[in-house]
């Protein structure tokens, strides 16, 4: 065995194809003899003692940034993982960006965002999506959090926000989560706008559409942003697609579309 072809079996084994335990383990003996591709590859494993994964995950995520979120599962599963947990690297990979365009005037938030219900009827968050609003409040002159982004210990049962913001048409996207009951949930969203943004007077709908494991999608909720203000809309648990609709007045160009995946457990 040679060392391309050491690294070819290693390269095949960290993205999840079955190699027998004895071929990994020539594979790995081989490759230690290329000393640069060695310790690159420690690097990557993090296996390196003088390197931590958000080490590894800084200097990657430019490059993260760009994959879809499912090729980063496929093919960055560590570091896929790490973001479950490290509140630091996702700010930092949401800070770089937030939305995909996909089609001629449709963005797409780049991850869903993913809630569970856990056993105590708390809400948490159990995605890479974008980390949410923090809250604070003021005693006195002192402004102290309200609560954790990953722990529920302090108000179980409060609502969970996002400000999605879209520099280009300067707009931020609020979406407010909440549990309605213990299977169900409730959202509200609305658009904030500055004052040259070219979406301020456009008429703004929201439509949720549940997809099914067999394909099948189906229309939960569709009408104006003011509505939503009224009565949240009711979410059971699945899969959506939430869509913000911006409708030109003048008609002179077509609508802006901002998706947002959600998946409630």
């Amino acid at each position: 065995m040679n060392t391309k072809e050491a690294k070819e079996i290693i390269a095949k084994f960290t993205i999840g194809y079955p190699v027998a335990k004895e071929t990994l383990e020539k594979a790995y003996d081989v490759a230690k003899m290329d000393n640069k591709y060695f310790g690159l590859l420690k690097k990557e494993l993090g296996l390196s003692d003088d390197v931590t994964r958000c080490e590894i995950f800084r200097e990657r995520v430019d490059e993260l940034s760009e994959m879809i979120h499912e090729k980063m599962k496929d093919e960055a599963t560590e570091l896929w993982n790490h973001l479950l947990s490290c509140l630091d690297c996702r700010k930092l990979y949401w800070g770089i960006g937030k939305w995909e365009e996909e089609k001629k005037d449709i963005k797409k938030l780049k991850a869903p965002i993913v809630l569970q219900m856990n056993k105590f009827g708390q809400i948490q968050d159990v995605g890479i999506g974008p980390p949410e609003k923090e809250f604070k409040f003021v005693a006195g002159a002192a402004a102290v959090a309200m609560y954790d982004i990953h722990t529920m210990d302090i108000n179980a049962d409060k609502p969970w926000e996002w400000e999605l913001e879209d520099e280009e048409f300067g707009c931020t996207i609020n979406l407010k989560i909440e549990k309605s009951d213990a299977e169900n949930y409730q959202f509200i969203c609305w658009l904030s706008c500055t004052e040259d943004s070219p979406i301020k007077n456009s008429e703004l709908l929201v439509e949720a559409r549940k997809i099914e494991e067999s394909g099948a999608k189906y229309i939960v909720f569709r009408g104006p942003v003011g509505q939503l203000q009224k009565v949240p809309g009711r979410l059971g648990l699945g899969f959506y697609i939430i869509q913000i609709i911006a409708e030109w007045l003048s008609k002179k160009s077509s609508n802006h579309v901002w998706e947002i995946s959600l998946e409630l457990k």
